[in-house]
């Protein structure tokens, strides 16, 4: 699995794979192979500067990427050109890819095979929503947390964690729609 973002979607990349590669990892014989790009800062630095900052993730996709791997790319607009042209390889390849996206979704919304999109005109409210969508998906990769065994109490009613997350879900959505 390949994740990458700029900014502070790289930063939902950096925290996203840290989810997978210890929370859903930690404990099993069969583990997630999981990097995220844009934490290797030397490569990305001398892509940047050697080549183009646009192809800093998929020059490194070049070195590992195999049909049927995983390429998730996080990006607020959906028109970061380094995103785009990772996923547009991905692609290519065979593999399958996702996009995080916020505002309209830009061409990541179309170009990733699979894409969640928070449809907001607000990069904060866009975040967030991210950080929402991030959690569940983690959670269906088999992702615990210290809560994720547990009932707790929300309102005076005993509920799972995963239903406070789609109760959440629903009062974000309508909120900011």
């Amino acid at each position: 699995i390949y994740v990458m973002g700029n900014g502070g979607s790289g930063l939902a990349a950096s925290h996203f794979v840290a989810d997978i590669g210890k929370s859903a990892s930690y404990g099993k014989d069969k583990r997630f192979k999981v990097v995220c790009l844009n934490d290797n800062m030397s490569m990305v630095m001398s892509y940047a500067n050697d080549v183009d900052y646009s192809q800093i993730f998929v020059e490194q996709l070049k070195n590992f990427i195999s049909e049927n791997d995983i390429v998730i790319g996080f990006s607020g607009s959906g028109n970061s050109k380094n995103v785009l042209n990772a996923i547009e390889f991905a692609n290519q390849q065979g593999a399958i890819t996702v996009g995080f996206t916020g505002y309209n979704g830009g061409q990541l919304k179309t170009l990733a095979q699979y894409s969640i999109n928070s449809n907001v005109d607000d990069i904060q409210v866009s975040e967030d929503f991210r950080e929402y969508w991030s959690q569940p998906v983690c959670a269906s990769w088999g992702c615990k947390s210290q809560m994720s065994d547990h009932q707790t109490e929300y309102h005076g009613q005993r509920k799972t964690l995963s239903t406070l997350c789609q109760r959440q879900h629903r009062v974000f959505y309508r909120q900011h729609r």
